[in-house]
């Protein structure tokens, strides 16, 4: 009964927040939520859901899978996928990636279309395409939308990395009641590599009708193939931990955020970069 109730409750929340719309961009990926999401100016397969000109430093095509189960309830899940193409270093890469959230009576989705590239050694750019979804039961029906998403990575130094992007750069409207939008979302964020061992992240992120928020990481590889993370975020207050293992290409990711109020909300990635032998 509790269960059903807590279910029940957040799914209403959803609702009355944005009748017609997304309530959030998801952000997706075990390693990016060990550091508690402060990834912008990372660069790996799953840049395309955190800054799509992370896809320019992917020399590999890879596949990617994750899960991840929001307060450890089945009904608030959120399965993603990912899949890089890399066409050539003058030409740039090609991304496809969907996720859906929630469940049969309440489900978000997103597929997106991204491409990325360099420009020279130290700066990237890169620009997505996303078709929309929001399903509500079996008497509201389905609502569509198209968005664009466009962020841009610039390397200061050797170690120093600035990142920067725009979640619905075109400011979609949803309704005319209201003016409602689709939520326009600005993370801004760096990453510093102290030594082959300990690399740092942190960012700001402001959802333009929100409050700020602030996020902080640190990811630890004290051997070949493992690595520790912790991170924590404001607005709410949560923290982060996780681990990886990477092997051979494939790389498998392990992450849970906990908040105070609703627990604990694990997620599992697992990826394999084709030709990539360490």
């Amino acid at each position: 009964m509790f269960r059903l109730s807590l279910v029940f409750s957040l799914c209403i929340l959803c609702l009355t927040s944005h009748v017609s719309a997304y309530t959030e961009n998801y952000q997706i990926g075990a390693r990016s939520g060990g550091l508690a999401h402060a990834t912008v100016a990372m660069g790996n397969q799953w840049s395309i859901f955190h800054n799509q000109a992370g896809l320019a430093t992917m020399e590999d095509m890879t596949l990617g899978l994750s899960y991840e189960s929001r307060f450890l309830l089945s009904e608030l899940g959120i399965k993603a996928g990912t899949f890089i193409y890399p066409i050539s270093k003058q030409s740039g890469v090609l991304g496809l990636s969907a996720y859906q959230f929630g469940f049969s009576q309440y489900s978000e989705s997103k597929y997106g279309l991204t491409y990325a590239k360099s420009f020279g050694e130290k700066l990237r750019a890169g620009l997505q395409i996303n078709y929309l979804q929001t399903r509500i039961g079996d008497i509201y029906g389905s609502r569509s939308m198209v968005s664009a998403d466009f962020g841009v990575q610039a390397d200061i130094t050797d170690d120093l990395t600035f990142g920067a992007s725009v979640f619905n750069i075109n400011r979609t409207k949803l309704n005319d009641f209201n003016n409602e939008r689709l939520p326009t979302i600005l993370r801004f964020g760096f990453q510093y590599k102290f030594s082959d061992q300990l690399l740092v992240v942190a960012e700001t992120e402001k959802d333009i009708d929100k409050t700020l928020q602030l996020k902080g990481g640190l990811e630890y590889h004290p051997t070949e193939i493992i690595y520790l993370r912790v991170g924590a975020g404001s607005q709410p207050f949560a923290y982060a931990f996780g681990f990886g293992l990477d092997w051979n290409g494939l790389q498998l990711d392990f992450s849970s955020s906990v908040t105070s109020v609703l627990g604990h909300s694990p997620q599992l990635a697992l990826s394999y970069t084709f030709g990539k032998n360490k």
